[in-house]
């Protein structure tokens, strides 16, 4: 990686000794005719120039929200006035009960660009991410997983004038847009960040709008996986139990990986009459009549994600609302959108949804 350019500070220091020495200069004038010059000239001259291109440094502290102890954070200086290009990493921090500091250098003042348009402000801006030193090297490796980016970035401001100094200021801070109209700014001792990649364990529950059994048969919930619905009868389910009339889920292990399909690690909760009492979904005769989870219309479905390991996973994890581990997702045709947290709790089995037709 490349390190980020430094602000030098020159101190220049010269010294200059110089010394003239006549010596031993007389004349003597007697019957004797005797002239003795003695002459010594030293010049001595010392020069010392030293040039201390010490870097000027500070000291950032993060909290982190979310179980992180272990873990390193690292602060990346980012192109944001080109494309968004990674320029070098500034420094890293292993993160202590909840918080941790990074030593950055301050950049080199014809390294910043413009700031905001009409302004003269320049600076530079930083990407803050968590990540598994699995390595132990001090910096981000490729195939390392990356537990979090933000929620808060790092600005670094040099010439803050006009309106920009109600807002921000010179020197480092941390700068969160969360869509409002104007950032939140933070101090650069306490900037916020969180584990908003790592896994953690999905509750989802609903209720069920289902015929009444008769007394041949009781109705089931079970999560079956795509290897399941593809045919698999090997493969243990990972739920399957009678149902009421309301439903409560909590996933939190990774799938076993003979769960697996092509589509990938996909739990499809089905409700489903078990006419025979066996205790299993029987797909020759009872998948006919089974009811899929769904929200809004659309069958809803828990999706297994590996940790992100790079930063544009990471990033694409972030713009759909994705995380490593557990995901409650929704499927149309093609395509797939993660549930809000907040509709967690609003699932059903009423029959508006279906798998769509071959």
């Amino acid at each position: 990686m490349h390190t980020l350019l430094a602000l030098l500070a020159l101190g220049p220091l010269a010294c200059t000794d110089g010394e003239l020495e006549l010596d031993d200069t007389s004349t003597e004038a007697d019957a004797d005719t005797d002239a003795d010059s003695d002459s010594d000239t030293d010049a001595d001259s010392d020069s010392d120039s030293d040039a201390d291109t010490d870097p000027v440094t500070e000291t950032l502290g993060f909290t982190i929200d979310g179980e992180a102890d272990g873990l390193t954070v690292e602060v990346q200086r980012v192109d944001f006035a080109g494309d968004g290009a990674f320029l070098g990493m500034a420094g890293t921090g292993v993160i202590a009960g909840g918080k941790a500091s990074v030593t950055v250098e301050n950049p080199a003042s014809d390294s910043l660009d413009a700031f905001i348009d009409g302004y003269d402000t320049v600076g530079a801006f930083y990407l803050v991410s968590i990540f598994d030193d699995a390595d132990a090297s001090g910096a981000y490796e490729a195939g390392e997983e990356i537990w979090g980016v933000g929620p808060a970035s790092v600005l670094y401001l040099e010439g803050v004038e006009g309106e920009l100094g109600f807002i921000v200021s010179d020197g480092w801070q941390g700068f969160e847009d969360e869509g409002a109209d104007l950032p939140t700014i933070h101090v650069k001792s306490n900037i916020p960040l969180a584990t908003n990649l790592a896994p953690q364990a999905l509750a989802f529950s609903g209720t069920t709008d289902l015929p009444l059994p008769d007394e041949d048969g009781q109705w089931r919930l079970g999560l079956f996986s795509g290897a399941q619905l593809d045919g698999d009868t090997s493969v243990t389910p990972l739920y399957d139990a009678l149902v009421s009339d309301s439903f409560s889920l909590e996933l939190s292990d990774a799938p076993p990986a003979d769960h697996a399909n092509e589509d990938g690690l996909i739990e499809v909760p089905i409700a489903y009459y078990d006419t025979n009492l066996s205790g299993s979904l029987d797909q020759s005769s009872e998948f006919g009549s089974a009811h899929t989870m769904c929200l809004d219309g659309q069958i809803s479905a828990a999706a297994w994600l590996e940790m992100a390991t790079s930063y544009e996973l990471a990033g694409f994890y972030l713009e759909e609302g994705f995380r490593g581990g557990w995901n409650l997702i929704t499927i149309a045709g093609e395509g797939v959108t993660p549930v809000p947290q907040e509709d967690l709790n609003r699932l059903a089995f009423d029959g508006s949804c279906s798998f769509p037709e071959e």
